[in-house]
């Protein structure tokens, strides 16, 4: 369990006082040269750059990838993002993450090909050993797929489809033949793209960025934009203080308590300073815990602050602060390793000892609450008047950490019952289960369930403990089933049973997920270093339901081992562990359908620290304005084109009466609505004034080319070779 957020630095210094600093000269003194570090609880990420980047998704432009302009959201079966697209920062972003798998053929033929004959010309074209040559429609579905030219000219399969990784986003640009400079891409069959022994269909597109302008009111009662990672949620106002009230409490003299998630900071009424003379040197047997002195009958518990301060006759030869370990009848064990050979120097010193945790009256409590040194107080302030016994807290900012989870911060004068700092912005309250919830109660209940797979694996074969004395100690574990990589997905929980061991089951991570095997972390309850057991394994089950996976992810978020039982199954994990957890949630949620149904877009940080925004559901969303501004086509070489931007040139004397021009001929600069597939320019016409039989307009790309105005999207103007696109 996480103690306290304060970490001292200490370094040693000795020295001898001088005549004319002291009155005792010669008297040995030992300086601490230390530097205050504080603890954040938000290390996770850089958050002064991360706050930029992100918020650039929700308020600024961002960059999508398409094939066509038809309607982009919509389920991309060329792209392969289920029915979404991903917006990224910048138009390289796009560029490389799309390109991963982008294949230059000399031929790409629609024609039946018999793999058993040789052939010298396909397509038009004089086949040479080394061709590569795209067959899309084959007889069989199955041997549509990129061949080589073997030096007896047949067409052997290249294997560029060999798995998965390979056959991701793949695109074919053609070089020769009556397909020269198309683009094939391969279809995916679901949510990934088919390998070499699946049925494959290709079909031709373009490859096409916009430039978008996105602004989303993340901060009204009804924003439908989910974070499986609640860093992000909590960090989208940079002043998130100000988004909280006060919290006030009445009472008499009781003791003032602090809890920050599963952390609590105590401020007792009693007596607060100590003092015994004649240290004897201490057993250091148990440095390893801590410095262990023997004090004598004094008042302290597990987690007080105290402040030490030892002298030589009036000359004050140490002043230190430290957290207690452990409090007993006679001996006190602190946090900080005092050196063996400062303690002998101070053999006959006396102390002094200042719980800093303890007041003698509530004035004194209120007092103590603005100690510099007082945990989580760069956090909160308080207001109280002399003599009072109401105090209100409200939230400040923290020049430390300014991303400060403040609704994590609670207050307590009875032990009992708990206030925080309230809000009414969701996203400053955050939990996956509450803000689903409020989206749609009906749906988004605590059971809502099709996130992870249902299924409980009892066919294990063999279980293998890699190293069983640790908390990161891991399993391997093997079974007959096949197809374990459907079923679990690494770096999301599920609970592990045995006959062999309680409690059981117990919550724990999958690491890495094969065929028929698959690697999990040590359950925390099964290393308790007096019990080296290696029980066997009867049972792994997935964690299902929105309430059980928001409450490991909130977990996830906090990151701090605990002795509360709720919670006594969490381990704590890396910075990056936390990530690869939040996007594995991420994409599992994108899979189920009425979670894409009713929310607009998910936002998480990915394996690789790209950040994805995953847009569905725009029609629906008012606290949404997205507008397509520009749009660029990128070729063969992997390299954008020019943007052009959207224009409309109107001359027709009903139009331009219906928008209140005078002229009859005027250019306005307008958009391409992506979501219904018509122009747009922020006017509403008369319909009566528009009709088909009367409307002239005509489309401009910037390059003087006039089209005629589409029945199907745009055309694009192709700045490779100056000819016209279709989509």
């Amino acid at each position: 369990m996480q103690k306290n957020k304060w970490s001292r630095k200490f370094d040693w210094v000795k020295t001898t006082t001088d005549s004319g600093t002291t009155t005792d000269s010669g008297t040995t003194l030992y300086i601490q040269q230390d530097r205050l570090e504080k603890y954040s609880q938000d290390r996770f990420i850089p958050v002064d750059s991360i706050y930029f980047k992100f918020n650039k998704y929700l308020d600024g432009v961002c960059f999508s990838y398409i094939n066509n302009l038809n309607n982009i959201y919509k389920r991309d079966l060329l792209t392969g993002d289920g029915y979404s697209i991903f917006n990224m920062y910048n138009e390289y972003d796009v560029v490389d993450r799309v390109t991963k798998n982008w294949l230059i053929v000399d031929i790409a033929s629609n024609v039946n090909v018999n793999l058993n004959q040789q052939y010298v010309k396909i397509d038009g074209v004089t086949l040479l050993p080394g061709h590569l040559v795209l067959l899309f429609n084959q007889d069989s579905e199955f041997e549509n797929d990129v061949y080589i030219v073997n030096n007896q000219s047949f067409l052997e399969n290249g294997n560029f489809l060999s798995d998965n990784t390979k056959s991701d986003k793949f695109v074919c640009n053609v070089k020769l033949g009556t397909n020269a400079d198309k683009q094939f891409y391969l279809v995916n069959n679901g949510f990934e793209f088919p390998t070499i022994f699946e049925p494959k269909y290709f079909i031709e597109g373009k490859s096409i960025i916009l430039k978008n302008k996105i602004k989303y009111d993340l901060f009204s009662n009804s924003s439908k934009i989910i974070f499986t990672d609640y860093d992000f949620a909590k960090k989208q106002y940079e002043d998130t203080y100000t988004l909280f009230d006060s919290v006030l409490l009445n009472s008499t003299i009781i003791d003032v308590r602090l809890k920050y998630h599963h952390d609590e900071y105590i401020i007792r009424i009693g007596s607060g300073i100590n003092q015994v003379t004649g240290l004897s040197v201490p057993d250091i047997s148990g440095t390893s815990l801590g410095t262990i002195i023997p004090f004598g009958t004094l008042d302290f518990i597990e987690h007080d602050y105290i402040q030490i301060k030892m002298y030589s006759g009036s000359t004050e030869v140490l002043n230190m602060k430290s957290f207690v370990k452990t409090g007993l009848t006679s001996t006190l064990i602190i946090e900080e390793v005092i050196p063996v050979n400062v303690l002998r120097d101070l053999k006959y010193c006396t102390y002094d000892i200042r719980n800093l945790n303890l007041a003698t009256n509530w004035d004194d409590v209120l007092n103590s609450l603005l100690l510099d040194n007082t945990t989580y107080s760069d956090f909160y302030d308080y207001y109280a008047e002399t003599g009072s016994t109401s105090i209100a807290f409200y939230p400040k900012q923290s020049k430390f950490n300014k991303y400060f989870d403040y609704a994590g911060l609670y207050f307590s004068i009875d032990g009992t019952n708990y206030y925080n700092f309230l809000s009414n912005t969701s996203y400053l309250r955050y939990t996956l289960y509450d803000i689903l919830n409020e989206i749609n109660p009906t749906i988004f209940t605590s059971t809502f369930t099709g996130i992870t797979n249902s299924y409980v694996l009892t066919d294990i074969t063999g279980t293998t403990y890699i190293d069983n004395k640790s908390y990161s100690s891991r399993i391997k574990i093997s079974s007959n089933i096949s197809g374990l990589t459907s079923i679990f997905t690494p770096y999301t929980y599920v609970e592990v049973s045995s006959t062999d061991i309680t409690p059981t089951p117990q919550k724990t991570l999958i690491y890495s997920v094969d065929d028929y095997e698959m690697v999990i972390e040590k359950p925390r309850q099964w290393c308790d270093p007096s019990d080296f057991q290696n029980p066997s394994i009867t049972s792994i089950a997935n964690i299902d339901g929105l309430q059980n996976i928001s409450n490991l992810l909130q977990e996830v978020y906090i990151n701090v081992e605990t002795i509360d039982p709720t919670y006594e199954w969490y381990i704590e994990k890396s910075d990056n562990e936390r990530k690869y957890i939040c996007k594995a949630y991420g994409e599992l949620l994108t899979h189920n359908e009425s979670f894409r149904d009713n929310v607009t877009g998910i936002l998480y940080e990915n394996e690789n620290n790209e950040f994805i925004l995953k847009l569905y559901d725009l029609e629906n969303d008012t606290n949404l304005e997205f507008t397509t501004v520009e749009i660029m086509f990128l070729g063969a070489d992997k390299k954008t084109r020019l943007p052009v931007p959207y224009k409309r040139i109107v001359s027709n004397a009903n139009v331009m009466r219906a928008i209140g021009k005078t002229t009859t001929t005027e250019t306005e600069e307008t958009y391409w609505n992506v979501l219904d597939g018509t122009w747009t320019s922020g006017v509403t016409y008369d319909p009566y004034y528009i009709s088909s039989s009367e409307t002239s307009e005509v489309y401009d790309f910037g390059f003087n080319n006039v089209l005629s105005p589409p029945n199907e999207p745009p055309t694009l103007y192709n700045t490779i070779d100056g000819n016209l696109m279709g989509n």
